[in-house]
């Protein structure tokens, strides 16, 4: 009997790994091996995330958790795509997700526009509104700013221009 559920040999699903963003793995030697491998495998992307720190007195848990110490250190996200940028060609470039209401909307536009020139195309942004109350003290923005703030700051990246080339030119 035929499975209700038919499969093709072919998917249209595109595979992507998280670069070693956290703690003592991280390291510019990994992060380049990683970056290497993915792309002679054929993976589609490469993603990192945003997280700002770890914090010494925390007010709340992680997911429930304590902190994971793994946080203690942490690459920035940009950075870190564009140094895999340099040693790639194919391989897609990603955040998941960065924190926008800790960024200025004119500055991460331009950061992601570098990064997209730079990778001949390649980046992907991911922005998310944030949920760890200890980081919105730490970047100094309340917390009451998710929801409308987040929908300003999107606005405020849009209007800059759908194409990094078009932000570049603007920026100039």
């Amino acid at each position: 009997m035929p499975s209700a559920i038919s499969r093709s040999d072919e998917s249209n699903v595109a595979l992507g790994i998280a670069l070693p963003q956290y703690g003592t793995i991280a390291s510019p030697k990994t992060i380049l091996r990683v970056t290497e491998e993915a792309e002679k495998m054929g993976l589609a992307s490469l993603w990192v995330s945003d997280r700002m720190l770890l914090p010494t007195k925390s007010k709340e848990t992680f997911d429930g958790d304590p902190w994971p110490e793994i946080f203690a250190t942490v690459y920035d996200p940009i950075e870190m795509l564009t140094f895999a940028a340099a040693r790639t060609r194919k391989v897609k470039l990603g955040t998941s997700v960065m924190v926008a209401l800790f960024q200025n909307p004119v500055t991460l536009a331009r950061r992601f526009a570098t990064l997209d020139r730079l990778s001949d195309g390649r980046a992907i942004a991911g922005i998310g509104q944030g949920d760890f109350r200890d980081e919105f003290e730490a970047a100094n923005v309340p917390i009451r700013r998710r929801g409308r703030g987040f929908e300003e700051f999107v606005k405020a990246m849009r209007r800059l221009g759908p194409r990094p080339s078009q932000l570049h030119r603007r920026l100039l």
